[in-house]
C-alpha cells in the first residue's frame, strides 16, 4: 500500500528521512524579540537572520515559549473546567522539545494555585531527535525527571501502548502532515463517480538501483474502506456552512487554483490522497487512553509549486535547501529513501467528523487564528505597531481539539 512505502521513505531505521543523523528538523540560531521589533518587515528580517540553513521549523520554535503557552492554557482551561486531578500529556514527534519546554514551563509556572499534578510523555521516532529530547528535558527539569514525570519513548506513536484511564492530553504539532496516507483512483473525474481503485507501490532492485512504480486494484484494504465509509456518513454542508468552511481556509486554495491555471497544471480530479495513517491513531488513541482530548495542529492548504505531485490532497516532496523559503521540489512521491520529506494538507472538517465517528466523542477544528484568540493572551509576540505574527502568520494552520 502506498502508506507503507510513505512510512518507509519517512521513517525506516537509519535511512528514513526523519530518521537520518542529518535530519532536517531545526531551531533559530537565537529567539525572536518580538517586542523589540517595529513591525511585519522587522520580523521578517530577523526571522530570516535567524533561520537555520537546510532545515525546517516549527511555529513552536518561531514563538517560544509562547506558542507552548497557549496549548498549556488551553490545557490548565480544560483542566479546571473538568476538575482534573490528575493529568497526563503524551506528546506525538516533539522533535527538538521547544513545545514540551514551554508547555511544561507554564504548567509549573500555574501548578501552585491551581493545583496541578501530571506528566509528561514525549513519544518520538527519531533516535537522534529522542537524544536531544533527552537531553533538553534533564536540564531544564531534572527533577521532574528525577521523578519520572518526564519520560522520552523512542518508538511511533502507533506502537506506544501505556493504557491509561487518567484523563489525558494526545498533543501533535505538524505531525498530521507527515502521517503516511493511501491513494485511490476511479475510472474519470466525474464527482458523482465512486472511487474504485486503491493503489499499491512495487519495487524492483537492478544494479544497486531502485525502480518504482505504482500498480492499482480494486478497492480491499480495510483502512481505504474505513475512510470511504466515514466518508459516505459525514455530513454534507448547505451553501452557508460550505461559505464559512472555504472562509476559514482563506486565500490559499485560491492561490493554489490560480497558480495551477497559469502555469497549465490543472489539478486532476481522478485521484484523492486519504489519510488511512491518521484514522489509525484516532483508533489507537481511543482504545489505549480513552480519556483522551485531542491537540493536533498543521497545514489546511499549500500552494503547490509548478513541480508537484497532481491529485486532490496531493503532498509537497520536498527538501529543504539554505535559504528560509528555498526547498527543491520533486513531482513525484515514489523517490528513494530519505530524500526528501512527505507532507500533505489536512481536510480538518473530514478529519473533525471521522474522529467523532470513530471515538464517539465530540471534536471541533479552529484556524491558528482562532485559537490565539481564545487560548493566548494578546500581546504575546506583539511588535511595535501592533503586528503579531504568532497570530497573523501561518494562515494556512488549523487546530482539531476534543
Amino acid at each position: 500500500m502506498v502508506r507503507d512505502f510513505i512510512r518507509d521513505r519517512l521513517y525506516a531505521s537509519s535511512e528514513g528521512y526523519f530518521q537520518k543523523e542529518d535530519h532536517q528538523v531545526g531551531q533559530l540560531s537565537e529567539p525572536i524579540e518580538f517586542g523589540q521589533l517595529l513591525g511585519y518587515h522587522a520580523y521578517r528580517q530577523q526571522f530570516e537572520q535567524r533561520y537555520p540553513q537546510n532545515a525546517w521549523i516549527t511555529p513552536s520554535e518561531v514563538f517560544k515559549p509562547y506558542f507552548g503557552y497557549m496549548v498549556g492554557n488551553y490545557i490548565i482551561e480544560n483542566w479546571y473546567q473538568n476538575k482534573y486531578k490528575n493529568i497526563r500529556i503524551v506528546e506525538i514527534g516533539p522533535g527538538t522539545g521547544v513545545l514540551a519546554e514551554s508547555i511544561i514551563e507554564y504548567l509549573k509556572m500555574n501548578a501552585v494555585q491551581r493545583r496541578i499534578n501530571f506528566d509528561y510523555h514525549l513519544v518520538e521516532i527519531s533516535e537522534s531527535l529522542c537524544k536531544n529530547i533527552e537531553q533538553r528535558m534533564e536540564d531544564s527539569f531534572p527533577s521532574l525527571i528525577k521523578n519520572e514525570q518526564i519520560k522520552v519513548f523512542n518508538k511511533s506513536i502507533l506502537e506506544y501502548d501505556i493504557s491509561t484511564k487518567v484523563p489525558t492530553f494526545v498533543i501533535g504539532m505538524e505531525i498530521l502532515d507527515n502521517m503516511p496516507h493511501d491513494r485511490l483512483y476511479k475510472e474519470s473525474e466525474d464527482v458523482k463517480e465512486p472511487w474504485k481503485y486503491q493503489t499499491t507501490v512495487e519495487l524492483n532492485k537492478e544494479g544497486g538501483e531502485e525502480f518504482l512504480q505504482e500498480n492499482i486494484e480494486e478497492i480491499n484494504d480495510e483502512w481505504c474502506q474505513l475512510y470511504l465509509d466515514l466518508h459516505s456518513r459525514i455530513p454534507k454542508m448547505d451553501n452557508i456552512d460550505l461559505a464559512k468552511e472555504m472562509d476559514k481556509l482563506g486565500i490559499f486554495p485560491k492561490l493554489s487554483d490560480m497558480w495551477r491555471s497559469l502555469t497549465g497544471r490543472r489539478p486532476l480530479k481522478d485521484n484523492i490522497f486519504i489519510p488511512t495513517e491518521t484514522l489509525r491513531l484516532f483508533k489507537h488513541v481511543n482504545t489505549i487512553m480513552p480519556s483522551h482530548h485531542l491537540v493536533l495542529a498543521d497545514f489546511d492548504s499549500f500552494i503547490m509549486p509548478r513541480k508537484s505531485v497532481n491529485g486532490i490532497n496531493a503532498p509537497l516532496v520536498t527538501n529543504k535547501l539554505a535559504g528560509p523559503s528555498e526547498w527543491e521540489s520533486h513531482d513525484t512521491y515514489l523517490i528513494d529513501q530519505g530524500v526528501a520529506d512527505i507532507c500533505f494538507p489536512s481536510d480538518f472538517y473530514y478529519l473533525r467528523h471521522s474522529y467523532e465517528l470513530v471515538t464517539g466523542k465530540k471534536a471541533s477544528h479552529m484556524k491558528n487564528y482562532e485559537m490565539f484568540d481564545k487560548f493566548a493572551v494578546s500581546n504575546w509576540c506583539e511588535t511595535q505597531n501592533g503586528f503579531n505574527p504568532m497570530k497573523e502568520e501561518y494562515v494556512n494552520t488549523s487546530f482539531l481539539l476534543s
